[in-house]
C-alpha cells in the first residue's frame, strides 16, 4: 500500500516550509517536499531546524522528498551560485546519452540501499512514456511518485507549459490513475507526491490550493 499523500512544494510556491506542513496537516496530507530555497534558509538561520521538526512532530508531516534545483527552468529570482549547475540543460542529456545514463541503469550502478527511481507523471507522458513502461520497473525501486496531469494539446514551449500549466490529476490525458493502481497492486510503498505545477493555481490562495489537490489525488489514488 501506498505511503499516502505528499504535499509537494511546487504546488503552493506562495507557502513557505511551515506554512506548508500546516496546510499539509489540515488537508490530510502525511507528507511535505522541501526545496533548495527551505535549505537556503535552514543553513542561513533564518529557519532554526528546531523549528522545523517541532512543526512536523506535531502535525505529524514527514519530508518525503528534497526536490532537485534546475538553473534552466523559468525563476522568478536565479538560483544562488553555490546550487547552480555546471551544465546547461543540452549538454546534461548529451553527457548522460554518451554514458548510457538511462533511468534503471543509473540505479542498477549506483547500487546503493538510499537510490531509486522517482516517477514524476508528467515527464513519463512528455517523454512518451505510457503505464506499460512504469509495469517494466520494479515497485520497490521506485521510492518517490509525483503526480500531476497534462493536456492533450500542447500550449506554448515545452518548459513553460511544465512549470505553468499542468493540470490537476485526473483532469487531463496521462491516465494517473492507472498508474497509480498498477504500483499499488505490486506493492509500491512510495508516498504520492502531488506537485502540479500551475500559474492559475499560484494566484490562489494556499489553504484553497492544498484542498483541490488533496481532492484530486484521492480520486486518483487506491488507496485512502
Amino acid at each position: 500500500m501506498m505511503n499516502g499523500l505528499a504535499l509537494c512544494a511546487r504546488t503552493v510556491p506562495q507557502a513557505s516550509l511551515p506554512e506548508r506542513i500546516e496546510l499539509a496537516a489540515r488537508h490530510g496530507f502525511s507528507h511535505v517536499s522541501m526545496m533548495g530555497h527551505d535549505v537556503i534558509a535552514i543553513l542561513a538561520g533564518e529557519l532554526p531546524v528546531a523549528v522545523v521538526h517541532d512543526l512536523l512532530a506535531t502535525h505529524e508531516i514527514a519530508i518525503a522528498e528534497l526536490d532537485a534545483v534546475v538553473e534552466w527552468l523559468p525563476s522568478a529570482e536565479p538560483v544562488p551560485a553555490e546550487m547552480r549547475s555546471p551544465v546547461g540543460e543540452a549538454e546534461f542529456h548529451v553527457v548522460a546519452d554518451a554514458f548510457g545514463a538511462t533511468m534503471m541503469n543509473v540505479v542498477d550502478r549506483a547500487d546503493r540501499p538510499n537510490g531509486g527511481v522517482m516517477l514524476d507523471t508528467w515527464h513519463l507522458f512528455r517523454g512518451g512514456g505510457s503505464v506499460t513502461d512504469v509495469a517494466a520497473v520494479p515497485a520497490e525501486l521506485i521510492v518517490g511518485i509525483q503526480v500531476n496531469d497534462a493536456p492533450e494539446v500542447k500550449r506554448n514551449a515545452r518548459v513553460y507549459q511544465a512549470v505553468q500549466h499542468r493540470p490537476l490529476p485526473g483532469d487531463g490525458v496521462i491516465g494517473v490513475a492507472a498508474i497509480l493502481a498498477d504500483l499499488d497492486a505490486r506493492g509500491c510503498t512510495a508516498p504520492i507526491g502531488c506537485e502540479v505545477t500551475s500559474a492559475e493555481l499560484a494566484a490562489r490562495a494556499a489553504d484553497e490550493v492544498a484542498a483541490l489537490v488533496a481532492e484530486a489525488a484521492r480520486r486518483v489514488s487506491p488507496s485512502p
